[in-house]
């Protein structure tokens, strides 16, 4: 091996380093609830897999910091990060759980923006894919934001206490009829859904038992 290749290869692998070693500095972070470190750490790993030629491993980690600025109520540049994520992911074809994962980050971002058919159009093209894999979390969280997308259209998008109850009943009985009794009772923290006035609260209500499934 030559000079050039020596240098070249060391470099390389001095890149990935630093990007593996970002990635779990923003999963540290994001643990301990620090969001904005988190973020930066995400923001950092993309730079570093772009470095290093690995357009996929970049994408997964913008997809990591997509999600992050859905939370940070940073909605357009959510929207933004995961376009790139999923043009990327259409070059190189990928599908299957890794664009699941994609495109349920694309329906919390364009319903944080307040698009609520393209976030209908990614939960629905998302639960297919999670639904072709197994990943029953997945399904049910999309299944979960498709009924909560229905009851406010039924109920009213302020959703008033007598509106929100039975914006929550119906959204019950749509998952019962679903899933059956027992499947729903399972469902635990999932079923319950909260009608803050954040966009994406219903996610943080269902997120505990999800996220621990999807986010790798």
């Amino acid at each position: 091996m030559g000079h050039t290749e020596w240098w070249w290869g060391g470099s390389l692998r001095g890149m990935t380093m630093r990007a593996d070693d970002w990635v779990e500095r923003a999963k540290v972070a994001r643990r301990a609830g620090d969001r904005e470190s988190a973020l930066d750490g995400y923001t950092q790993a993309v730079k570093a897999w772009e470095d290093a030629g690995e357009a996929l491993k970049a994408a997964h980690a913008l997809r990591h910091a997509a999600e992050l600025l859905v939370e940070l109520g940073r909605a357009a540049e959510a929207e933004q990060s995961i376009g790139v994520v999923l043009a990327v992911y259409r070059e190189r074809g990928v599908g299957g759980l890794e664009l699941a994962n994609a495109l349920r980050v694309a329906g919390l971002a364009h319903e944080a923006a307040g698009d609520r058919v393209g976030a209908r159009e990614s939960w629905v093209a998302a639960r297919e894919l999670y639904e072709a894999a197994g990943v029953e979390a997945g399904v049910v969280e999309a299944v979960v934001q498709a009924l909560a997308d229905r009851a406010q259209t039924l109920h009213g998008p302020k959703l008033l206490a007598k509106r929100r109850a039975q914006g929550e009943a119906w959204v019950a009985q749509s998952l019962k009829a679903r899933f059956g009794r027992e499947g729903y009772g399972q469902l635990g923290d999932l079923a319950r859904l909260r009608w803050d006035e954040t966009p994406f609260a219903r996610e943080r209500a269902a997120s505990a038992v999800i996220r621990a499934k999807l986010i790798r």
